[in-house]
């Protein structure tokens, strides 16, 4: 155990660039608000907040990528016209399991998010006059990985006759999306014999990134 005195630390961080695309539709980017042609489909994927990445946009893409807990939207322009379109949307999400999801209208759009937790197919059907028209997109899940952390110095337990003097510490801690903060939190034992306290804290971190 550790006592009292000066704890110097350096982390070193590396966020790794993430990078999203949409394969087989165009360039991701496109803008919000762009009309959607009846019958296209366009997939809205929003990373969370702390991947720091932009929301991507593709219109009728064969498959796309999101990372792990992206909120995933998908959009079709209806081709119902006038009074069929405001009647309801006849567009369903089928998936592997069996479950078949109901679009909402929202502004003469039909819409329905999930949550992106595992690669799967999702197929879109858009039903007019009893006819079925599909659309096949492939959901690729990045998955997000556990940041890992190491002590560089020292690389052994450290005792010590008496609880005082100064212990430099080296952390390197990694992240393949991006590192937000970093805690030291240490436990101060106390006493002999049966009789022990214990006291637990955070010591500050200096953090150097590369």
């Amino acid at each position: 155990w550790l006592g009292a005195g000066a704890i110097a630390v350096t982390v070193v961080a590396l966020p790794a660039a993430g990078r999203m695309d949409g394969g087989g539709g165009p360039p991701l980017g496109a803008a919000p608000h762009e009309t959607i042609a009846p019958g296209d489909l366009r997939v809205v994927i929003t990373p969370p907040a702390y991947a720091r990445r932009e929301t991507a946009r593709v219109i009728n893409p064969e498959s796309v990528s999101a990372l792990e807990g992206s909120a995933v939207r998908l959009e079709v322009g209806l081709r119902q016209a006038g009074a069929e379109a405001q009647a309801g949307p006849a567009v369903t999400l089928h998936e592997l399991d069996g479950i078949h999801r109901a679009y909402e209208l929202e502004d003469g759009v039909a819409v329905l998010e999930l949550s992106a937790t595992t690669s799967r197919p999702l197929l879109v059907r858009q039903t007019l006059a009893g006819e079925a028209v599909d659309r096949l997109v492939h959901l690729r899940v990045e998955r997000d990985e556990r940041a890992t952390v190491t002590i560089r110095e020292p690389a052994r337990d450290l005792m010590f006759a008496e609880g005082r003097g100064q212990v430099p510490l080296q952390i390197e801690a990694r992240d393949d999306v991006a590192l937000q903060s970093l805690a030291l939190r240490y436990t101060r034992v106390s006493g002999s014999g049966e009789t022990f306290t214990f006291e637990e804290g955070d010591w500050p971190i200096d953090i150097t990134r590369e």
